[in-house]
């Protein structure tokens, strides 16, 4: 950070040759953006995706929305397909992108969990809280999920135990069949 300049006047960030990763929580910021966009036009019914980070609201026309959730560990399947409540549904892990959440307390990459689905009425909570759990791992990260009144989560550790808060299943049910 040291190495970052910003100059408002010029609207320019100069990295100093270092990079500038937005994949933390800015994706859930700018799946909010695009929600406040389309509900400033009068949107009731839709589905914002960024890539793990989206946002549900209303319904598929007479049906419930259905979204899966992937498996970590075997691409093209699913641990789930839900129909959420509107919200957000954030999903952190470390099979798209390998080794990029970093926990702080070592500076290496996370390595307690390989996947976290967070549910939170916004997607900057859900992708801060996804994040947050994946540092900390399955025992910690589901006690901290559960201490958020307004958020849910699913957390598959590192050996691929699957665990979810209290409250997931209400807020994050399985799909019906079609």
């Amino acid at each position: 950070w040291e190495r970052l300049a910003w100059e408002p006047e010029g609207h320019r960030l100069d990295l100093g040759g270092a990079a500038l990763d937005l994949g933390g929580i800015a994706k859930g910021y700018g799946v909010d953006r695009a929600v406040a966009a389309l509900r400033g036009r009068g949107a009731r019914d839709f589905i914002v995706d960024a890539g793990g980070d989206l946002f549900v609201a209303g319904a598929k026309g007479p049906s419930a929305w259905r979204v899966g959730i992937q498996h970590p560990r075997e691409p093209g399947s699913f641990l789930r397909v839900v129909s959420p409540s509107e919200g957000a549904l954030v999903t952190s892990g470390d099979y798209e992108r390998a080794a990029h959440v970093f926990d702080p307390r070592t500076g290496r990459p996370a390595r307690g969990c390989q996947a976290v689905t967070v549910w939170a009425p916004d997607a900057l909570t859900a992708d801060a809280l996804a994040t947050a759990v994946f540092v900390l791992g399955p025992e910690e990260g589901l006690a901290l999920l559960e201490a958020e009144p307004e958020a849910e989560g699913l957390v598959v550790g590192a050996e691929g135990s699957v665990g979810e808060t209290s409250g997931f299943r209400r807020r994050v049910p399985e799909a019906s069949p079609r």
